[in-house]
């Protein structure tokens, strides 16, 4: 099985330019954010490579500092879920366990403690990707970011992905409530970007 990898992500506060909603090939549901690809994602607050703190490094925590932000710019952390959600074995086809999260976020939205629950960690990348590093997850498990502070843009690369909606990616607000939810629309590597309607900073 292989493991759910990500090799870049990106991040923005609002902006004065407006985007124009493109039309992609994701299936999903959005409620007050867009699709956007990376070339949308303009001026950014900061990337986060993967290669900014040590191979192995568990449940990685950002500083704005550590990935080139400013003083706007919020802490980023990862782990497998947010408080309020379980994984499922019956509600993800073609999913294991530990890739399938249930449940809607506990309000305001904070990442789980439960110890059950599968790590991630800072890996060595695949060679054909430019940066050295990856996140990658146990047993091919989904995960969640939490941002300190909310977000009108924000990216993420995706890598290994064998079959077309293979990943789901969720984005919610600081009360837990859904923003949108789409899945990739193709193999091996894509970008999933979103923005929210009003150029407000919303994502959490």
């Amino acid at each position: 099985m292989k493991q759910l990898t990500s090799y870049l992500i990106v991040l923005t506060l609002s902006l004065a330019t407006w985007i124009v909603q493109p039309t992609l090939a994701h299936s999903g549901t959005l409620n007050g954010i867009h699709i956007i690809t990376a070339s949308d994602l303009n001026a950014p607050t900061g990337n986060i490579t993967f290669n900014e703190l040590s191979e192995n490094t568990y449940e990685p925590v950002y500083t704005p500092a550590e990935y080139g932000g400013d003083t706007t710019a919020p802490t980023v952390t990862f782990k497998a879920m947010f408080e309020g959600q379980s994984y499922s074995q019956n509600d993800c086809p073609g999913v294991t366990v530990f890739g399938c999260i249930i449940g809607n976020p506990s309000k305001p939205l904070s990442l789980s403690t439960d110890p059950l629950t599968r790590g991630i960690s800072i890996v060595a990348a695949d060679s054909s990707f430019s940066d050295s590093r990856a996140i990658a997850t146990q047993q091919n498990a989904a995960y969640s970011i939490l941002f300190d502070k909310d977000l009108a843009r924000v990216g993420i690369t995706v890598g290994d992905l064998d079959t077309v909606g293979a990943v789901k990616v969720k984005v919610f607000d600081r009360n837990g409530g859904l923003l949108g939810e789409v899945t990739n629309s193709k193999t091996g590597t894509e970008y999933l970007g979103f923005a929210t309607d009003d150029d407000k900073e919303k994502i959490a």
